[in-house]
């Protein structure tokens, strides 16, 4: 996140919340610039006089953090970065930027990206397996270090109730603790297709899809390419799956065989086929992602062939540069 902490706010704010604001901003990678005017750099004389005050082991600290939130990614201005944070208890009259009091930054500089998905469990392991290798371990450790965290969003239906809910300031302000637009920037979006083909997403799909581009989200947001997260089970998984599981007997394992054969070679129009209705038992190919039971069978040459990793890689560095 871009942030743009006033520098009135270091004479006469409390030190705590000053020390807070930066400490939390360095943790969860933001790029804060300190000045007393938002549309340039103009310079932080209430800032400096601030920290020459501190001790030598406050002022020490303080030289590391700001070392942190120097480092600025070169590419920022074509990764998403269209809104910035502003941090002061003053008025401006500036567009497209996001206005918070000092006693609201230090809660939302804390705040991981909340990534809102269907299913906490099943959606966030569909994007540990789908993903490639290395940008899978880069979100993990993000995951690992509170910087991104999944939010159940229940059904598609469900996800674009609360996008409506939040957007508005009241409501955002009751639920979430801040305003709608900080809800905004600490939200990334990642929804079903559900449509027959790729130009036709389902009347929830474009509905959200409308709303995101309407609140400025479309790039914190992103719609699967594919029919559903079932779609992006590769062939040799299913086959797998199906040799795996013991529940079904022989008939329905052979029956379910060949029609995994049929759909394999409708080539990529099984993108857009009910993989569920594969089997006569809808539940075995149903949320198997997150299933403790199948978590030796992925491979990742599996997904590499499957073709799915561009997409993913894209999805990835769009998380990431929400943050």
């Amino acid at each position: 996140m871009m942030i743009w902490m006033d520098d009135a706010l270091f004479s006469g704010s409390r030190y705590i919340d000053c020390l807070s604001v930066l400490h939390n901003a360095a943790i969860r990678g933001h790029s804060l610039t300190i000045s007393n005017d938002p549309s340039a750099r103009r310079g932080s004389p209430n800032f400096d006089e601030w920290k020459r005050s501190l001790s030598e082991k406050i002022k020490h600290e303080v030289d590391n953090i700001l070392d942190k939130l120097k480092v600025i990614p070169s590419n920022i201005a074509d990764r998403g970065f269209s809104k910035r944070l502003l941090i002061t208890n003053r008025e401006f009259s500036i567009s497209n930027v996001c206005f918070v009091r000092l006693d609201e930054a230090v809660r939302a500089v804390s705040l991981p990206l909340h990534i809102l998905v269907e299913n906490q469990i099943n959606d966030a392991a569909f994007l540990r397996h789908v993903m490639p290798p290395d940008c899978r371990e880069e979100l993990e450790k993000l995951e690992r270090r509170g910087q991104i965290r999944y939010i159940q969003g229940g059904g598609l239906t469900e996800i674009l109730k609360l996008i409506k809910f939040h957007i508005k300031d009241d409501n955002s302000r009751l639920v979430f603790g801040l305003p709608a637009d900080v809800w905004k920037l600490l939200h990334f979006i990642i929804y079903d297709h559900d449509g027959k083909t790729s130009d036709s997403p389902s009347y929830d799909s474009k509905k959200t899809y409308l709303i995101c581009e309407d609140n400025d989200m479309l790039h914190r947001s992103h719609r699967l390419m594919r029919k559903s997260q079932e779609n992006y089970i590769p062939v040799d998984a299913l086959k797998e799956i199906v040799n795996f599981k013991k529940k079904i007997n022989n008939s329905q394992k052979e029956e379910t065989q060949r029609n995994i054969g049929s759909y394999e070679k409708s080539g990529d129009k099984r993108f857009f086929e009910d993989v569920v209705k594969l089997s006569s038992n809808e539940k075995l190919f149903k949320s198997v992602f997150g299933e403790d039971a199948y978590e030796e069978i992925w491979k990742d040459e599996w997904f590499e062939k499957d073709g799915s990793w561009p997409e993913m890689r894209k999805l990835a560095e769009s998380i990431v540069s929400s943050m």
